[in-house]
């Protein structure tokens, strides 16, 4: 991450690289999202029948070691899921948090949870290709060394 926000890499091309990533979950981040008011959600995506998809943006400011003061911050984009009619997750929980992590400040929280998604469905395609057209879902032999080579 601290070589995307470097915009004088050395080892790389010069210059802006927008990025999203999946947050790690925290337990401050947590508590900073279940503390989010209510008005502050939108919801995002096609509507699913069984769960209820929000987002927002989330003002969490972690304590790591390696921000640096001259620096832009991250932006924090939160996400919330809720089964509908009352429902629960199978651990029990009636909500779901997670967030996306970013530098792109310009897209409204909506749409940066749907660029950092429109990378999915094109890796699925190339391991689809690796598992099945070119046998990368069975091991060749039994014995291990055979198999590493």
């Amino acid at each position: 991450m601290n070589w995307l926000r470097d915009e004088q890499r050395a080892d790389g091309p010069r210059g802006r690289i927008g990025f999203a990533i999946s947050a790690r979950m925290s337990a401050p981040l947590h508590a900073t999202l279940q503390a989010l008011v209510e008005t502050a959600w939108e919801s995002y995506g096609d509507p699913h029948p069984a769960e209820t998809r929000e987002c927002a943006d989330e003002p969490f400011v972690p304590g790591e070691k390696t921000e640096k003061k001259d620096r832009q911050p991250l932006r924090y984009v939160a996400i919330r899921i809720r089964k509908k009619q009352g429902e629960f997750f199978e651990d029990g929980s009636a909500v779901r948090h997670f967030a996306v992590l970013s530098n792109r400040w310009e897209l409204k929280p909506a749409r940066l949870i749907e660029w950092h998604r429109e990378k999915a469905g094109t890796i699925k395609f190339v391991h689809d290709v690796i598992k099945n057209d070119l046998g990368g879902g069975v091991l060749p032999s039994k014995y291990f060394g055979a198999n590493a080579a």
